[in-house]
């Protein structure tokens, strides 16, 4: 809930282009919290939901190294569970975080493999 209240407050805060807003981002903060407690408990698909929460949430705050970590976990995660939707959603993930830091080679080497496995499906 603490996720979704931050996305509704964002909106407001960029509609109202309040600079000095931070209430999405503390509840997001709260998110993550939730979330990293949560992770030990899941198993299976909801495991990779939770971990995929992580990421992004983390991506959202800019906590780009703990973003990249669990984009890494997902992969690594739906991997071994042989979940190819998780799995491109880990690799667009970290191709969104290396264009966004204008590492544009990384970027465009995972876009492509997310291209070829979403073919391959």
């Amino acid at each position: 809930l603490y996720a979704e209240r931050a996305r509704l407050i964002f909106i407001r805060e960029t509609e109202e282009n309040c600079q000095k807003c931070t209430q999405s981002k503390s509840d997001r903060v709260v998110a993550i919290s939730y979330y990293e407690k949560a992770m030990t408990r899941s198993k299976g698909k909801d495991k990779l939901e939770v971990i995929t929460q992580l990421a992004h949430l983390n991506s959202t705050i800019g906590n780009t190294q703990e973003a990249i970590k669990y984009f890494n976990m997902l992969l690594e995660v739906s991997q071994k569970q042989k979940n190819t939707k998780f799995k491109l959603i880990a690799i667009n993930g970290l191709a969104e975080i290396y264009f966004y830091n204008a590492d544009f080679e990384k970027a465009l080497k995972l876009y492509t493999q997310v291209e070829s496995i979403a073919e391959g499906s």
